[in-house]
């Protein structure tokens, strides 16, 4: 029996539920850490867990949990998840848990043979709503990239099409996840200085005020880092735009009972090529 008490986060959005066993190992040393999961808080979230495993070395959600908080400060966990998502005595769950985040660490390292196969494995396998989706939006994108893959495997494509309506542009965008070589240069980089500044010290006063996803912050902070200096060009055709695409009013997302409009940068940069 299982009970859902984090998502995973990834760059802005909330990834995907995830979910901790209810059982005599759930301590509150593992409630805590959840907690501090779901916060962000990598350190504290792994001291925790760490904490968890002296009482219970073999807890397969601890070990997740753990790995997971490393990843995210930037320490080489895919071993660890490997062996999680292997590993027979793991729940389905935890064990198709690690396999995503395994798959995600592969594509990021530029490994995408291995991302993809990681992938099939969760969309075949998986029962739980939020990794279906995500996997299958995951290898739609693949598609996209490598048309290749379409012809070795022809079967994917009518597979991951069956959820197409559950691929919003928040949940696109959260499983559109290049390689380690984006544009980063010292063109872009005042840019997402500005863009941070901005979050930090100013939006705060000012509140949510964009009525487009991604927001225009987001949205700028894609174009710096993809483009560089061009970010600033196709920021300010962003500003310029916004008041048109809300009165079309097309392609409605709908974000905790509010609506906002997709516009994502993908439908503006084509034509700068990758």
């Amino acid at each position: 029996m299982f009970v859902n008490l984090v998502h995973f986060c990834g760059c802005v959005l909330f990834v995907f539920g995830f979910l901790l066993n209810a059982h005599a190992q759930t301590s509150v040393s593992l409630a805590l850490a959840a907690d501090l999961f779901a916060e962000s808080n990598w350190p504290a979230c792994r001291l925790e867990c760490r904490r968890q495993l002296q009482e219970y070395p073999a807890s397969p959600d601890a070990r997740l949990l753990k790995a997971l908080a490393e990843q995210r400060m930037g320490l080489d966990s895919r071993e660890v998840l490997r062996v999680l998502a292997e590993d027979l005595a793991v729940p389905p769950t935890v064990a198709l848990t690690a396999r995503y985040e395994w798959a995600r660490a592969m594509w990021r390292a530029g490994d995408w043979r291995s991302a993809f196969n990681g992938f099939r494995q969760v969309f075949d396998k998986t029962e739980v709503t939020e990794l279906s989706v995500r996997s299958g939006c995951s290898l739609a994108l693949f598609l996209n990239q490598h048309p290749e893959l379409a012809k070795e495997y022809p079967e994917v494509k009518p597979q991951v099409r069956t959820l197409r309506a559950l691929y919003t542009w928040d949940i696109i965008d959260e499983c559109r996840l290049a390689p380690d070589h984006t544009s980063d240069s010292w063109l872009g980089l005042p840019g997402q200085w500005g863009i941070a500044f901005y979050r930090s010290q100013i939006r705060p006063a000012l509140g949510e005020r964009c009525s487009l996803r991604p927001n225009c912050s987001e949205y700028a902070r894609q174009a710096f880092q993809k483009h560089g200096v061009l970010g600033l060009a196709l920021t300010a055709d962003r500003f310029f735009r916004e008041p048109s695409v809300v009165a079309a009013a097309e392609h409605p997302v709908d974000v905790n009972g509010k609506w906002y409009y997709a516009d994502p940068l993908s439908d503006h940069d084509w034509w700068l090529g990758e």
